[in-house]
C-alpha cells in the first residue's frame, strides 16, 4: 500500500536512504514514482528496498543515456539511494 506523502514526511526515519543528498530536479515520472516506493519501504526497513534501489540505478542510467537526467544527477540519485 502507497502511503500519503504528507504520512511519508511525517515519518522519514529512513535506515538506507542517505537523506543529506535530495533530489530538487526533474525525473522521469515512473523514477520519481520507484523513488517514493523506495522511500517507502526503507521507513518500514523492508527487505524490497535493495531491489527498488538496484531498480532505480537502472532506470537512472536508463534516463541518463536518454538525455533526460544528466550524469551528475544520475551519480547524485544513486548517492541517495544505495544499494545494499
Amino acid at each position: 500500500m502507497i502511503m500519503e506523502a504528507k504520512e511519508l514526511k511525517k515519518s522519514r526515519e529512513f535506515h538506507n536512504i542517505n537523506d543529506e543528498y535530495k533530489i530538487d530536479f526533474q525525473v522521469p515520472e515512473i523514477l520519481k514514482n520507484l523513488m517514493l516506493e523506495a522511500e517507502e519501504a526503507d521507513i518500514r526497513n523492508d527487505g524490497s528496498y535493495d531491489n527498488l534501489a538496484d531498480t532505480i540505478d537502472v532506470y537512472a542510467k536508463n534516463s541518463f543515456a536518454d538525455g533526460f537526467i544528466s550524469e551528475a544527477q544520475w551519480d547524485h540519485i544513486v548517492m541517495r539511494y544505495p544499494q545494499g
